[in-house]
């Protein structure tokens, strides 16, 4: 029996807790990131330059995520999901 597809995972926001939640789930068996999501320009560019993939909204996201991490300080992370 072949291992299930890793289900394609989106972390939303990409500043250092972004980054760092990205690579946990970069790192993850059974799961692959699909986008580091953040509707700032400047954080989707600090984000790429990493090689890290990027959209800016879930949208713009190649396919259909299974699951999101947001990442971001406490009092950002509702901001996060409603802009997303």
């Amino acid at each position: 029996m072949s291992a299930p597809a890793p289900l394609p995972l989106v972390v939303l926001g990409a500043g250092r807790a972004g980054l760092a939640q990205a690579a946990l789930v970069a790192r993850a068996e059974g799961a692959r990131l699909l986008a580091l999501v953040d509707p700032a320009e400047e954080a989707r560019e600090r984000a790429a330059e990493d090689g890290l993939p990027v959209a800016a909204d879930l949208d713009s996201l190649p396919e259909p995520a299974a699951g999101a991490v947001v990442a971001g300080g406490f009092e950002r992370q509702g901001a996060l999901v409603e802009e997303t």
